[in-house]
């Protein structure tokens, strides 16, 4: 006896479950069975073996990796490799400060009064109105205690 969908010609598979946006596998189902193995070791500590070990320094010695990987840095930065004298200016002094500009607020010595004024216009978009004469009111208790 023939199924329903083999009378009709249907013989298309069953559409797949929807499954729940950010959860792609049931409870208990690993998105990667194989996974990594336990015990072995990621990349970060392949790395740091590596640079633990030592080689001959060319001067009839032997240093670290990581000694001579610094001193390479070093030299050819010396050299004139723009992109190694930031890495080096990076790591000693830190990334230099971001600049933020600021704009719509125009202060070039102008009374404070000017800017609070300034800065009570821009707000109008992103206060609402029942709150316009209560932080008027305390701009001008700042602005008196600035005065004093």
């Amino acid at each position: 006896m023939e199924s329903a969908e083999e009378q009709h010609g249907n013989s298309d598979p069953p559409a797949p479950e929807k499954r729940v946006r950010g959860r792609p596998f049931p409870p208990g189902q690993s998105g990667n069975p194989g996974g990594r193995p336990r015990g072995s070791k990621s990349l970060v500590n392949l790395l740091i073996e590596a640079l633990r070990k030592r080689a001959k320094d060319g001067k009839g010695g032997e240093k670290e990796f990581y000694e001579l990987l610094a001193e390479s840095i070093v030299v050819n930065a010396a050299k004139g490799n723009a992109a190694l004298v930031k890495l080096i200016f990076d790591y000693h002094e830190g990334p230099p400060p971001q600049k933020h500009e600021v704009t719509g607020i125009m202060y070039d010595g102008a009374d404070l009064q000017q800017v609070l004024r300034q800065i009570g216009e821009l707000m109008r978009d992103f206060v609402p109105p029942e709150r316009w004469e209560e932080l008027g009111a305390r701009l001008d208790e700042l602005d008196a205690a600035g005065a004093a």
